[in-house]
Order: C-alpha cells, then structure tokens, then sequence
C-alpha cells in the first residue's frame, strides 16, 4: 500500500521554519477507519501530525502539507 509523505514546518520568529518530511503508510489508516469507524478524526495528517510531534517533540509542528509525487 502507498505511503503519502507530508512537509513538516513551524513558525519561528513569525517565519515559517521547514522540520523535514513524515511518511504515513495508508494502509495503517484504512485499518483504523474501519475498526473505529470514525473517517473525520483519523486522516492521513492526523497520523502525520502525530509522528511529528514524536520526531520534533521540542517543537509545534504546526504546518503539515501533502507531497504530491507524479508517479
């Protein structure tokens, strides 16, 4: 199954400030759609998000933008 990767950034001194990238593996989050039926509250930027502050976690990784990739 794919893996959508994410831009992680924050804001530091008023400017935005790039962190680096988070991958999300959608087949992780089409397993939790179904067992918990809930679509709006695990999106793949949700679990992105969520790998960022674990990587960053001195940081508000606060922007969080989709990579697209021509395949």
């Amino acid at each position: 199954m794919p893996r959508v990767k994410f831009l992680v950034e924050t804001i530091v001194n008023e400017k935005f400030v790039k962190l680096g990238i988070v991958e999300v593996d959608l087949e992780e989050v089409l397993k939790v759609m179904e067992e918990t039926k809930n679509i709006k509250d695990n999106m793949p930027s949700k679990f992105a998000r969520e790998k960022a502050r674990k990587k960053w976690p001195n940081v508000n990784p606060i922007v969080l933008t989709q990579i697209y990739e021509e395949e």
